[in-house]
């Protein structure tokens, strides 16, 4: 017992001592004397302790003291303050705090536990985040990289490269030549090429193609002049088997037109003069002319007088723009058989020459022209026949020399376009009724009659004018009744009788009754010679030498032509109803003067009027405008007057400035109106538009301009950089709606593309 004592008294000293190291307030809480009114003071000191640094009790069981009694209650009371501790209110109330015995204790609040649903709205916050960040990354990257080729395209960004290159290696450190030379040895031609920027290749690509298209770009003149010794018969502007009378006329009216003395201000008409004197001295010559047609080749040499020439520069302009029947022989000179077939051509040629148009190819020399027939060329000589609106088809000579000229010749009039035929007077009324200009011929079966090649001159005049008139052929018998008893036929039954009229059913109608069917094509030339010098056609490179060449209308006399610039349909009518009113009046003083013998001094000459527009045109029913700067050069000449005049065989220009055109014959006879010559680069038929110009021509243009070659690049550089971060799907809908813009925006791309939709859609 003592022992057990002793070991008490021990403890309870201990423990007074533990007590007396404690502070004074900590003893005052202990022993109970605390007064309410400090309990939150003291409970915010303990609190601020307790976060700034441990207990005492924590320090005293660290340092070993943690078996003592009242060390073990101290950290059992602090446990349980730190439990009990609570917000106090002032109201009182319960907002979390309760009054016992006039001291306030706090509540402790307890935690809330987080919902599986709270989780999973948190989860998908966390991932949208995550995914509008990621988003605005990819967007900000594809723009970086868009932006990165778009430049590179423009070169700028390979120049920004460059200083880039330039500034860091003025920075860095310099690198061991050995090991620059290591370092570019190292690496394989393979890898090099995998290192290559595409945009590198689409900008090599887009100089190609501009390079290309320069090379390609139009090189050909529409004028349809010989190469070499020009034709005879071209330069006295009658056809290939005219008669000897025929061309003494011709000679006149060009003699009064190109004499030195009646030009005494023209340069080039001496030459042309002397031209046409030689030419007039052959064909005027039974025995010469004879000759000059049938004349064989030189001894190892292909020559064929009846015939042109064609090249690769020329081909399209005269075959494929020409309203005529043309046969194109293509031949190889080192073949024998082209030398055996040479006089059979030279024969067809000059015997039917009045209804088709000849031409030869020599193979080796214009392989580039061979591009524009519809096959292959393996046998030599083959011959084409090529007419407008009709298949093309082909000869190729058996080697025959005795049946040779037979069956070309069969070949060149078979399958010949034909006229329309109307076997009685309803249908005939009904045609004639249209609103286009009509051409008829009354008369036998052109298939049928006596002369075969009177009839297919009949039906070559109505080809060949076929773009300005619709033309067909009646019987006799349904004459009146489709235009009147007035028009009836009387007399021999093989009489002709040729009638045209101008726009509309009840323009005036033009007759002319002849005897003989050799005469229906002259007649023809000369009613259509008056029905279109009451018209006004759309000019275009087709057409330029029907309209206004010398002897192009039927008219043997100098040809003016009135080129009126965009002008609407009323004043253009107007214009040709005061050209008329000033044509009758100068042929009555013509008249006046020859009564009274003094006509001899007045130069007679002709005015066609044609039409032309600077308007961007869509549709191809619509005509095309002229956008050649040669159109814009010669318009210049004139002082962009809204009608001017030229001449195509002097090349002579001079501006229509009166509002009036009632004295226009007048003013020319007169030298009112004073010509000047164009200058020898500017040409007007080659500034004429082209109805038939292909897509390809029209983009080649514009990539060899200087405005075109660079919108080209500039797009070429925006596809480059966009398509690339488009799907499939995506970059082929970006690439159709580009192109449907870009037609709607090109007037001149959407024609062509048009007029492979619907083919034949081109107006004159």
């Amino acid at each position: 017992m003592p022992k057990v004592l002793d070991k008490a008294a021990q403890l309870k000293k201990q423990s007074a001592k533990d007590r007396a190291a404690l502070p004074k307030d900590t003893k005052q809480e202990l022993s109970g004397i605390k007064k309410p009114e400090k309990v939150e003071v003291v409970k915010k000191e303990e609190k601020k302790m307790k976060t700034a640094e441990p207990s005492r009790t924590a320090i005293a069981m660290a340092a070993g003291k943690s078996n003592s009694t009242f060390s073990q209650f101290d950290a059992d009371r602090e446990e349980s303050d730190s439990e009990n501790e609570a917000p106090q209110h002032t109201n009182g109330h319960s907002n979390g705090t309760t009054a016992t015995n006039g001291n306030a204790v706090e509540k402790k609040e307890k935690p809330t536990k987080e919902t599986a649903a709270d989780k999973k709205k948190k989860e998908k916050m966390t991932k949208k985040d995550e995914m509008r960040m990621l988003a605005e990354e990819e967007k900000a990257a594809r723009k970086e990289r868009v932006l990165g080729r778009l430049l590179n395209m423009l070169l700028i960004g390979y120049v920004l490269d460059f200083f880039k290159g330039q500034t860091e290696t003025a920075k860095g450190p310099k690198q061991d030549g050995k090991k620059k030379k290591q370092n570019v040895d190292s690496g394989s031609s393979t890898d090099m090429l995998k290192k290559v920027d595409p945009s590198c290749l689409m900008i090599l690509a887009l100089a190609v193609v501009l390079f290309g298209a320069r090379m390609g770009q139009e090189g050909y003149n529409p004028d349809f002049s010989m190469d070499g010794e020009p034709d005879y018969y071209d330069v006295m502007g009658v056809p290939r088997g005219a008669s000897v009378m025929d061309i003494r006329k011709a000679y006149k009216g060009l003699a009064l037109s190109w004499h030195p003395d009646k030009n005494p201000d023209c340069s080039s008409c001496a030459e042309k003069f002397g031209m046409i004197s030689k030419a007039y001295e052959t064909l005027s010559n039974v025995e010469d002319k004879k000759k000059y047609d049938n004349k064989e080749a030189r001894e190892g040499a292909l020559k064929a007088p009846g015939s042109v020439d064609l090249t690769a520069e020329d081909f399209e302009s005269k075959v494929l723009r020409s309203n005529e029947v043309w046969l194109i022989q293509v031949y190889d000179p080192s073949e024998h058989a082209c030398h055996s077939f040479n006089p059979i051509w030279t024969e067809v040629t000059s015997s039917h020459g009045g209804i088709a148009r000849f031409g030869r190819l020599d193979v080796t020399k214009q392989r580039g022209a061979l591009s524009y027939l519809p096959t292959r060329v393996a046998i030599f000589p083959t011959i084409f026949k090529m007419s407008r609106g009709h298949e093309t088809e082909t000869y190729i000579w058996s080697g025959n020399a005795e049946a040779g000229s037979t069956s070309l010749a069969r070949f060149v009039t078979e399958s010949y376009p034909d006229v329309p035929r109307f076997e009685n007077g309803q249908d005939l009324s009904t045609w004639w009724a249209g609103d286009r200009p009509r051409v008829l011929v009354a008369g036998p079966a052109l298939t049928k009659s006596g002369s075969r090649l009177g009839a297919l001159q009949v039906r070559h005049t109505g080809y060949i004018w076929s773009d300005f008139f619709e033309s067909a052929s009646v019987d006799p018998r349904f004459l009146s009744e489709g235009l009147g008893a007035e028009h009836e036929l009387t007399g021999k039954k093989d009489k002709w009788l040729v009638a045209a009229r101008g726009r509309g059913s009840g323009a005036p109608v033009v007759t002319k009754t002849v005897e003989m069917l050799e005469s229906v094509p002259t007649a023809l030339q000369e009613i259509i010679g008056k029905t279109l010098g009451n018209l006004a056609p759309f000019i275009s490179v087709r057409n330029h030498r029907q309209l206004c060449g010398a002897g192009g209308v039927g008219h043997s006399v100098r040809t003016y032509c009135l080129v009126i610039v965009d002008q609407t349909d009323d004043r253009v009518e107007q214009l040709l109803k005061e050209l008329q009113s000033s044509r009758s009046a100068y042929a009555d003083e013509l008249k006046e003067l020859a009564d009274s013998g003094e006509g001899g001094t007045e130069e007679p000459f002709h005015i066609q009027a044609a039409r032309i527009s600077t308007a961007s045109a869509r549709w191809p029913s619509q005509p095309k405008k002229a956008d050649h700067p040669m159109f814009a050069a010669t318009w210049g000449e004139a002082e962009y007057a809204p009608a001017f005049l030229i001449e195509l065989e002097t090349r002579r220009i001079a501006a229509v400035k009166s509002p009036s055109l009632n004295e226009l014959f007048q003013n020319i006879a007169y030298d009112d109106i004073k010509f000047k010559e164009l200058e020898e680069e500017i040409s007007f038929t080659r500034g004429l538009p082209d109805p038939e110009e292909s897509l390809r021509d029209v983009l080649r243009h514009a990539l060899t301009s200087t405005s075109g070659g660079l919108a080209a690049w500039l797009l070429l550089s925006v596809a480059a950089a966009v398509l690339p971060e488009l799907s499939p799907p995506g970059a082929v809908a970006a690439m159709c709606s580009f192109t449907a813009v870009l037609l709607l925006l090109w007037p001149a791309a959407c024609r062509c593309y048009l007029a492979i939709l619907w083919p034949g859609s081109n107006v004159i």
